[in-house]
């Protein structure tokens, strides 16, 4: 493995940063933190396969094409990518939509976030994005040794009704299972793989397949066979649409015959409504129970994601102690010293100075190489600490309902 910050600095110098518009540092075995600075003109990036654990982007206003799937990526940072129109960051760690409040709601068209680790949420946070052509949610490389490591969406699709240009859309192995009426017209590739699982998302499988079978797309490897349901999602549009107009129709017969004065009309439109409603009410009722189940597992599942950064980040921490074995006291006192001017941004006369001598102090013990690594390693874990706060805070945040007597 080779550190991603160090390795991107040596291989491109700031001086050149500027004139280059595509970067593919894909398959490169990059592991920690990646910063990407002075690259004010790229356009597109593709890290694809690195264990890089967090990407900063902030500083690549111009970028328009990212790839950075099958990382171990804990955080995303795309403050300042206004003009992104393609993000694919499938197969990594992450457990925050926050990043996709930085896109333009009109200029993203291609979205690609399965195989992460999403809380339980619904589909709101993707309406705003009015010209998606392709949104893939699912879930393929779930293992069921810890099936809970995966994207958690649930829920209607009504939020994604405004999303005319969509053509492509992908919820398999999710928990997103009803209102297939509110899907646009202009979907033709409509995704689910070969179901390792039973998650709510077979529900609308099962409900398409009665009207046949769907289109075999492409085999996906381990994953198995994925499958187009757009043929059988015209269908059942074309079936279950026609019924709702009725019922609408045979509705506002009963709102004019309301106007008598007749009893029975009144009783009659009453009668219609709860016959209407029955059904959906009670697949409301069985949603709240599963979702009460789900609240007490989410306490579970946020406590495995604990004990898996928390291991992460012992891990580091015995890499940096193994390097600062060899110190003595005064030894470790300057190096606390270096590492401290080595993070002041504005670096003084005073900081300088500082560096210097805790260089001079180090350097029988330490080479210059071997302090880079501490630093960096040190930043990794000062992330780490973040990202385990938030999951304690998280999880003090669910509430287990009581158990029914």
């Amino acid at each position: 493995m080779v550190n991603a910050q160090e390795w991107l600095d040596k291989k491109y110098p700031k001086e050149q940063r500027t004139r280059i518009r595509e970067l593919d540092i894909r398959c490169q075995d990059l592991e920690g933190s990646l910063k990407l600075e002075g690259f004010i003109n790229l356009e597109e990036l593709n890290c694809y396969n690195n264990p890089i654990s967090n990407l900063d982007l902030s500083n690549c206003c111009n970028l328009r094409e990212i790839e950075c799937g099958w990382n171990y990526l804990l955080d995303l940072n795309l403050n300042n990518c206004f003009n992104i129109v393609k993000l694919n960051c499938n197969s990594n760690y992450l457990t925050s939509l926050k990043f996709l409040s930085e896109l333009d709601s009109k200029k993203l068209e291609e979205l690609d976030i399965k195989d992460n680790c999403f809380p339980l949420s619904d589909l709101t946070s993707f309406g705003r994005f009015i010209n998606l052509k392709s949104l893939e949610l699912g879930n393929y490389n779930i293992k069921v040794s810890t099936p809970h490591i995966r994207n958690h969406f649930a829920g209607s699709l009504e939020p994604l009704q405004s999303l005319t240009k969509l053509e492509v859309l992908n919820i398999g192995n999710t928990d997103v299972n009803f209102e297939l009426e509110y899907l646009p017209n202009s979907v033709k590739g409509f995704y689910f793989n070969e179901e390792k699982l039973n998650y709510k998302s077979r529900a609308i499988e099962q409900e398409l397949r009665k009207f046949g079978e769907p289109k075999k797309e492409k085999w996906m490897g381990k994953y198995g066979r994925e499958y187009n349901f757009s043929n059988l999602l015209e269908l059942w549009k074309k079936t279950n649409l026609h019924e709702l107009k009725s019922v609408g129709q045979m509705e506002t017969q009963l709102e004019i015959i309301n106007d008598s004065p007749a009893k029975k009309s009144k009783n009659a439109k009453q009668k219609a409504k709860l016959s209407f409603a029955q059904g959906h009410i009670q697949q409301l009722q069985t949603e709240l129970e599963t979702e009460k189940t789900k609240n007490v597992n989410l306490k579970k599942e946020h406590s495995f994601y604990k004990r898996f950064f928390d291991n992460y980040f012992q891990n580091k921490k015995t890499e940096i102690d193994k390097l600062k074995s060899n110190l003595n006291k005064e030894e470790l006192e300057w190096l606390d010293i270096y590492c401290e001017a080595s993070q002041e941004t504005k670096k003084t006369s005073f900081v300088k100075k500082q560096l210097k001598r805790a260089k001079e102090n180090l350097k029988v013990k330490l080479s210059e190489e071997e302090l880079k690594l501490i630093l960096n390693k040190q930043a990794e874990i000062t992330e780490l600490e973040s990202q385990l706060n938030n999951l304690q805070i998280q999880e003090a945040q669910i509430e287990i309902p009581p158990k029914q007597n």
